[in-house]
């Protein structure tokens, strides 16, 4: 699946149906997510792993999920597609 660089989404499939995504390809999008948001101006942490083995970021002194931090580049569309391909 080819993600998009920026937040135009022109290259990400319009398919109703999940791309599978390996865990390369999931954590690609994960991280283009933190590095998009930090050149952005957001305030990004460090990943970390809770107690519980969840994975959470700071951003802007919050603590975001996978999915929010997913979301709040990609949009909630685009971020059900990564999270359904997963």
């Amino acid at each position: 699946m080819i993600l998009p660089t920026s937040k135009s989404h022109a290259h990400v499939p319009h398919s109703s149906d999940p791309v599978p995504l390996t865990d390369a390809e999931y954590e690609d999008a994960y991280a283009e997510a933190l590095l998009c948001l930090a050149d952005d101006g957001h305030a990004v942490g460090q990943p970390f792993i809770n107690g519980t083995g969840a994975r959470y970021c700071m951003v802007d002194e919050r603590k975001l999920t996978d999915k929010n931090v997913l979301e709040l580049w990609w949009d909630k569309r685009i971020a059900r597609k990564i999270l359904q391909g997963r």
